[in-house]
């Protein structure tokens, strides 16, 4: 039987020729690659949704199979039924533009009678760090019941939601970091405390992530908000926020602080200044401040700043301690005209362990 050839015109304009099979073949792989672009781009807010709605049911059973859950459902007069209906694909959707709520600021969801809009980037985030953003669907589905949940007064009962009862929403990667370089153990991440006039609200406002794979901390705020306008008379707004994690080290061994990034969003008028930075420091030991300073001096600046450090901190040689931060922010203006503000949005700091001989 004669093998049959054919010409295929490539993307580049030049004629290849083929086989019936490898033509075959080659259009296969392109149907696939171009399913596959589909999934990861047009269709993610499909799964932004559709694990909202999973993270949705284990609140629901929540509610229906425990104690606390009974108890809340009924000291607020709530329906599970009610509560059911609103995880549908009829209600909850995920949209790639930014949602501001009613007070101009950006949020991770609008939940609204008969409808939930979520920002697929922020809860694409939540998801793959894992967050216990448990309340935050309960949040939103009260709002489309129309129930009052301002300030989380009915959801925060659920914060922290049960570790047992919590999804897995994070992609396993196929090669996971060796055990023995993970540094989750060397963090007691159950024990953080976290206070502040920029951490107002420590487990609504501000989310602390430890990734494992990368031995990153990572720390993001929601209520770093610095905001100088017209109608105030201030010339200053200060603000802070710290954090203690307990630590403890393997034998002959420390802990390096190997990089921090500090970021900070500004819109600054002229003749005004925003000076922020961070402490970093073991309990009992000389603490590392680090500061950055940006000013509008001839012009307005706006835009995002960065303080980024490398190779700023080691612990004594094992043992167990606390390890500290404390960031700060100072916005100051001269012309009482003008508005400023800022917001510190992100704190990142990066980990090693080192061998080291104790001294006797």
């Amino acid at each position: 039987m004669r093998k049959i050839k054919i010409y295929v015109r490539t993307l580049w304009g030049g004629p290849v020729k083929t086989s019936i099979r490898n033509f075959l073949k080659t259009i296969a792989f392109l149907y696939a690659t171009q399913a596959s672009a589909g999934h990861f781009t047009g269709n993610g807010g499909d799964h932004v949704r559709g694990m909202f709605l999973k993270l949705g049911e284990a609140v629901v059973a929540f509610l229906n199979e425990t104690e606390e859950g009974k108890k809340l459902l009924v000291d607020n007069n709530l329906n599970v039924e009610s509560i059911k209906k609103t995880l549908s694909i009829e209600v909850v959707f995920a949209i790639e533009t930014p949602l501001i709520d009613n007070g101009g600021s950006s949020v991770d969801a609008i939940g609204e009678k008969g409808k939930i809009l979520l920002n697929k980037n922020r809860w694409t985030e939540h998801l793959e760090k894992e967050r216990d953003v448990y309340y935050l669907v309960l949040h939103e589905i009260l709002r489309v019941l129309e129930v009052n949940d301002d300030n989380y007064i009915i959801s925060k009962a659920i914060m922290p939601f049960p570790v047992s009862r919590r999804i897995h929403t994070k992609i396993t990667p196929l090669y996971p970091l060796i055990l023995s370089e993970r540094l989750d153990k060397v963090f007691k991440l159950d024990q953080i405390s976290v206070n502040g006039t920029g951490c107002p609200l420590q487990s609504l406002g501000t989310r602390v992530d430890f990734d494992k794979e990368s031995n990153q901390l990572d720390i993001s705020f929601e209520e770093y908000l610095l905001n100088l306008t017209k109608e105030n008379n201030d010339v200053v707004s200060r603000k802070n926020c710290a954090l203690s994690i307990p630590i403890q080290l393997p034998k002959n061994t420390r802990l390096i602080v190997t990089q921090m990034d500090l970021g900070a969003n500004l819109e600054l008028s002229k003749n005004s200044q925003l000076n922020f930075g961070a402490e970093v420091f073991f309990a009992g030991e000389t603490n590392q401040k680090f500061t950055q300073i940006v000013t509008g001096k001839d012009q307005p600046e706006k835009g995002r700043s960065l303080l980024r450090r490398n190779q700023i901190l080691k612990s004594a040689c094992g043992g167990e301690g606390n390890f500290r931060t404390n960031t700060f922010a100072e916005l100051s203006r001269k012309l009482m005209t003008e508005n400023s503000k800022a917001a510190l949005a992100n704190f990142k700091l990066s980990f090693k362990l080192e061998n080291c001989v104790l001294n006797k």
